[in-house]
This record gives C-alpha cells, structure tokens and sequence, in this order.
C-alpha cells in the first residue's frame, strides 16, 4: 500500500486512530484543537476517502 501524505495538521489524524469515547461531552474539539479552517475540507474529504471503507446497502455500518 502506498503511504498517504497529508498537509499539517491533517499529517496527525491517521495516527491517532478510532475514538475510544463516545460522549459527546468528551469529544474533542478538533476544529479548535488542530486550527482547521474551510481550507481543510479538500484534504479532509480526501483523507476520509483514503481511511473510510464504503458500506453495500443493506450493510451494516461497523463502528
């Protein structure tokens, strides 16, 4: 598999894995905590498309 490269900040989220928490109260704030402005989207749709596995109608989505 070829290695994904991403612009700062996007470079860290592949490290940082799935969530362990789901609580809303708990969730971080990446949008504060990383700076991402709407200049990030591009990269950020990108980096989804690279990381998320579709699902096949009728699946059911795995979280």
């Amino acid at each position: 598999m070829t290695e994904k490269t991403y612009r700062e900040p996007l470079n860290k989220f592949p490290e940082l894995g799935r969530p362990t928490v789901y609580d809303a109260d708990n969730w971080t704030d990446y949008v504060r905590e990383y700076k991402l402005t709407d200049d990030h989207i591009p990269d950020l749709l990108r980096l989804l498309a690279d990381y998320v596995q579709p699902v096949a109608e009728g699946e059911k989505f795995d979280n």
